[in-house]
């Protein structure tokens, strides 16, 4: 076993972690390997999760690998149990990889990793990358730049191409729907037209791919882990705001998403969580009358988002009481992992 004595200390809900050299093979599924690369002094370090999608991490890693000034690169294994930490271990040699004993959702792997940085000196950034995105070349070099330009920037986003459907919008920043906290004009499905290249401030960035201001987590913390999957992003913008700071579109820096990739072949799973997680951001946010009158537009909202599956005849009343269960589960602040 490595020393981690030049880490922060793990939190109780990783005690179960042990490390090992990436060259390694996982053993038990209770776990985690980690490879022996020092932690570099850099002034970002990029953050990527796994989940049972090891060829698409491989991609996003190297897209990352191949930006100038280039991340110190994390990848956090979230319990995928399938030989992921192993296969991107052995491809991408100098990925410090953590790899955790069960599913903690999107926010907690992510603050799994801030926890093991934030003791680090010279680090000024950390890009959240979602690992079924791939960034394109000078991408990371424009972030940067234009946080160096807009010391009151918290966060910077990327323009977000989605590449299921070049060359279309994913996400072109986001406003805030007065009073519903909803996001709306993200342009995802638009064309990619000259009127989404407008720098500026937005509402809301999208953890698909999000730079963090080291100064903005030293203010506000880390994710708020009650968010299993889905909203973690938005609630983390509200908290910036609350604090101070701006949140920034950079269009010239451009992300490929495949969106939703971990997810794509469990419909169950994602319905849930997107129901439980509006809930709990309502509940947090909102007053209870503001609760009462912002949850039928927000689940008209995920509705829209999912009509075409909605549509499909097969397990219809199932997929409507999976839904329910969500926004059961999040009014009694109930935990039920379905991963």
């Amino acid at each position: 076993m490595s020393s981690i004595s030049s880490w922060a200390r793990p939190s109780p809900s990783e005690s179960l972690c042990h490390w090992k050299h990436r060259s390694c093979a996982i053993k038990p599924r209770d776990q985690a390997i980690r490879s022996e690369v020092a932690l570099k002094t850099t002034p970002v370090i990029a953050i990527v999760v796994n989940w049972k999608l090891a060829h698409d991490t491989i991609r996003s890693v190297r897209s990352l690998a191949r930006q100038h000034p280039t991340p110190q690169i994390m990848v956090v294994d979230n319990g995928s149990g399938d030989g992921s930490a192993t296969r991107i271990a052995a491809a991408c040699h100098q990925v410090k990889i953590i790899a955790l004993p069960r599913n903690v959702g999107f926010g907690a792997a992510c603050n799994v990793a801030m926890r093991r940085v934030l003791d680090v000196p010279g680090w000024r950034q950390v890009l959240l990358l979602n690992n079924d995105a791939v960034v394109a070349p000078g991408a990371l070099a424009e972030l940067l730049r234009a946080a160096e330009a807009h010391p009151e920037a918290g966060i910077l986003a990327p323009k977000i191409l989605d590449s299921n459907r070049p060359p279309r919008i994913w996400y072109a920043g986001a406003r805030r729907r007065p009073r519903w906290l909803s996001a709306i004009d993200t342009r995802r499905g638009h064309p990619n037209a000259r009127q989404t290249d407008r720098a500026g401030e937005v509402d809301y960035v999208f953890g698909a791919a999000m730079l963090l201001r080291r100064e903005l987590i030293d203010r506000i913390g880390l994710f708020d882990e009650r968010f299993f999957l889905y909203l973690e992003d938005m609630d983390y913008c509200l908290r910036a705001q609350a604090a101070g700071f701006a949140l920034r579109y950079v269009p010239q820096a451009r992300v490929w998403h495949r969106g939703s990739a971990s997810t794509s072949h469990r419909d169950a799973m994602r319905r849930y969580y997107q129901a439980q997680s509006m809930v709990r951001f309502l509940r947090k946010h909102l007053s209870p009358a503001m609760r009462l009158l912002a949850l039928p537009i927000w689940a008209v909202d995920v509705l829209r988002m999912n009509w075409h599956r909605l549509l499909r005849p097969e397990a219809s009343l199932g997929r409507a009481r999976t839904y329910w269960c969500g926004l059961i589960d999040g009014l009694t602040d109930r935990d039920v992992h379905r991963v």
